[in-house]
């Protein structure tokens, strides 16, 4: 790492082709890695790989005002990585990152925390970007495939979670490259269809008068749930 953004990253290097190809392409859009979110395959706003965007202006893409919403890539690769950059969406100030944690994992399934940031303010404007260190005793010594990016508390607003990106980029050193990368991203996706299969097949035998019920992995509706102070409950 030396600069924002710069040419040195892994993402900059998967999309030039180890820097052979003179233009850079978003490595999203040609299946290189893949984008998941919190959101499914379709956000409020944006496509899932514009959070790779490298374009001048940065673009408009966000989740939902979701205190859980996250963005992960899967990078095709095994990395030992050291620093990482982000760079905000395009459209308001005030919903630029101040909690989240930067997460690792080698399967895409068990993470594990590689930064934490709470109240981190390095991110303002629209387009801005900021970097940070990967302190190396986060970094388990068999290194990471996937990254996460997961909110962990309201944004600049102080009301609201949405999660704005419009740019990525992580250094490091790669120790393999990974041949299965499709086949990875469809584990993930099953793995999380099938836990909503689950549980909308367990509140079907328990929908009765008086019956608890809480948010579940699909609630898309903000906070129209709440009454008197207390989100995400209430009784059928």
């Amino acid at each position: 790492y030396q600069s924002d953004f710069d040419e040195n990253g892994l993402m900059y290097w998967i999309g030039t082709n180890g820097k052979t190809a003179g233009d850079w392409v978003n490595p999203a859009q040609y299946g290189l890695v893949t984008v998941t979110s919190s959101e499914g395959r379709n956000l409020p706003y944006g496509r899932l790989e514009d959070i790779l965007s490298r374009e001048n202006s940065a673009l408009n893409c966000h989740t939902n005002d979701d205190p859980r919403a996250w963005f992960a890539i899967d990078l095709g690769v095994t990395i030992l990585p050291n620093h990482y950059s982000l760079r905000h969406a395009r459209g308001y100030g005030r919903s630029a990152l101040r909690n989240w944690q930067l997460q690792g994992s080698k399967d895409g399934m068990n993470w594990s925390v590689l930064t934490d940031h709470v109240m981190d303010d390095s991110l303002g404007d629209p387009g801005s970007t900021a970097s940070w260190p990967i302190p190396q005793d986060n970094v388990k010594d068999d290194g990471i495939r996937h990254i996460r990016i997961q909110q962990m508390g309201k944004n600049a607003s102080g009301q609201t979670h949405y999660l704005s990106l419009s740019g990525f980029e992580i250094y490091g050193v790669v120790s393999s490259v990974c041949d299965d990368i499709v086949t990875s991203a469809k584990d993930v996706e099953a793995m999380l269809r099938k836990q909503r299969r689950a549980l909308k097949q367990g509140l079907l035998k328990h929908i009765v008068p008086g019956a608890r019920v809480v948010r579940g992995l699909d609630w898309k509706w903000q906070n129209q749930d709440s009454k008197m102070g207390v989100q995400g409950e209430g009784t059928v």
